[in-house]
């Protein structure tokens, strides 16, 4: 015949080939079951259509490529008999006997196994079974459905050493989806998203944003709708069988029967402009103003001019910001947006100190932890002081005094029991660290006086000899900070003797 029903409906068949459904079984011999299965459904025609009282027929294959010994299992299939009827399944080949109900009162086609000997085959093509159904004058759309009379989708077998029916989980039967009926006089559409606006087809279907679809429309027209609700989406226009463009959305197309028809709808992301700004002085990657498109994520860094400093980005909607604080981080364009970066002044300069140590071992050691006191003099003029502090060094006998004015400095350091040293005409620089070298500290100072001489004498030999916790220990005179004022104390207070600090007058 001339086959019209190479249009017809998927899930009728898919019913009678559900119906015919196979169960996996082990025989001895067989593959273990835990190595699995497959059984697939083809269907031809996939897709049904039919003028009002046609006939059409549509053929289901049930293949077993895995070559497993297979059997039959119960299922039913549900149509919508108000728009056509089943007239008969012909059998083209299948290895058993089965039995077929077919009710068109309730729209039902069951199939039931043979209740004997159970009908096994390892054939890799089990079957194709041919449905013969007449549409009746009722134009409209059948949705055809599946279901199990016995539940869920059979996946039983008996497992190698096992129980008969133990579950075999890791099973695949190809799962065949509903289907339609459509009875009537349809067009053929093409519906394209050229961009990215999603398209509601009538009561069809949709088409994602980028891609096209194919739908059979019932006659005469149907309704186009491309949806450009969302911000970062703009809808342009609406082209139907190559005509002139239509800015119209939606827009209704029509159709007579079995003729072919395209319809285009060109969406754009929007773009918007970012502006960079700069207060103070440095500058912005990128700079100016550039185009972006909407939703996009830009990276923007700031650099600031010498002698000055990055703060913080400003913006309408802070949020959009990933961090305000950093120097490099991104900004969301989802309008017109203006960022600025703020830059400040850095007035404050950094002095590094350095200290070396004699008797105290090798650094890092945490008897090079002293304080200090740090002046910085007029420079050639030790009896003006500019700024005077305190500063401790670390284990390596390094401290750092900060925000100081810029200048150019004699600078003096003294500790307790060691005497003054002075760099002089240092120059410290706006935003910047100077690293000083004040040498190796001269010790013996125990009376603090700048001068190691006869009050140094006294309290060294009143604390000879002694120990924390002893009678006369005076931790002053401990010079090597070992907790004993001995021998090592000693030769630290013979090298120094009689010597005064490079400000002797000034620590006094």
């Amino acid at each position: 015949m001339a086959k019209p029903w190479k249009f017809l409906s998927v899930p009728i068949v898919l019913a009678v080939c559900l119906g015919l459904m196979l169960v996996p079984v082990a025989l001895p011999g067989q593959v273990d079951a835990t190595d699995g299965y497959n059984v697939t459904c083809s269907i031809d025609p996939a897709t049904t259509s039919v003028s009002p009282s046609g006939s059409f027929s549509i053929d289901a294959v049930i293949d077993n490529p895995d070559g497993y010994d297979v059997t039959t299992h119960a299922i039913q299939l549900d149509f919508n008999p108000s728009y056509f009827t089943v007239d008969s399944v012909s059998l083209v080949d299948f290895p058993s006997n089965f039995g077929t109900t077919i009710d068109n009162v309730n729209g039902k086609i069951t199939s039931d196994p043979y209740f004997g000997p159970p009908a096994k085959t390892n054939a890799t093509h089990i079957t194709s079974v041919r449905i013969n159904c007449t549409a009746k004058a009722l134009a409209g759309v059948s949705t055809v459905s599946w279901v199990y009379t016995d539940g869920p989708p059979p996946r039983k077998t008996k497992v190698i050493g096992g129980p008969i029916g133990e579950d075999m989980l890791d099973g695949n039967m190809s799962k065949m989806n509903d289907g339609t009926v459509m009875i009537g006089d349809f067009f053929n559409l093409t519906v394209t998203s050229d961009g990215c606006c999603p398209i509601t087809v009538g009561t069809l279907g949709t088409v994602a944003a980028n891609s096209n679809g194919t739908f059979m429309v019932p006659c005469p027209s149907v309704t186009l709708t491309a949806n450009d609700t969302a911000s970062a989406c703009n809808f342009t226009n609406w082209t139907v069988d190559g005509g002139a463009p239509t800015t119209s959305n939606p827009i209704i197309v029509n159709g007579t029967a079995n003729s072919s028809h395209t319809a285009v709808a060109s969406c754009s992301v929007p773009q918007y402009n970012l502006t960079m700004n700069v207060t103070g002085n440095g500058t912005t990657t990128p700079s100016g103003t550039s185009s972006h498109s909407c939703g996009e994520v830009v990276n923007i860094s700031a650099t600031a001019d010498p002698d000055w400093q990055f703060v913080n980005w400003t913006t309408a909607d802070m949020s959009e910001i990933a961090n305000a604080t950093a120097a490099s981080t991104t900004v969301t364009v989802d309008k017109e947006k203006t960022v600025t970066a703020n830059f400040a002044e850095i007035t404050g300069a950094t002095l590094e100190g350095h200290v070396s140590f004699t008797g105290r071992g090798t650094a890092p050691d945490s008897r090079w932890i002293e304080p200090f006191n740090v002046t910085l003099f007029e420079a050639g003029n030790l009896s003006n002081v500019i700024w005077t502090g305190n500063a401790t060094t670390n284990d390596t006998g390094v401290f750092n005094i900060t925000g100081l004015d810029p200048g150019t400095y004699d600078i003096g350091i003294k500790n307790w029991t060691c005497l003054s040293e002075v760099n002089t005409s240092v120059t410290l620089t706006a935003g910047n660290t100077t690293a000083v070298g004040f040498g190796t500290t001269r010790e013996g100072d125990i009376d603090n006086s700048d001068w190691v001489y006869l009050g140094d004498l006294s309290a060294f030999c009143t604390a000879w000899d002694t120990k924390p916790g002893d009678g006369g220990w005076n931790a002053d005179a401990d010079l090597d900070r070992d907790d004993w004022v001995y021998l090592g104390d000693l030769s630290l207070f013979c090298t120094n003797w009689d010597q005064k600090g490079d400000a002797y007058g000034y620590f006094v």
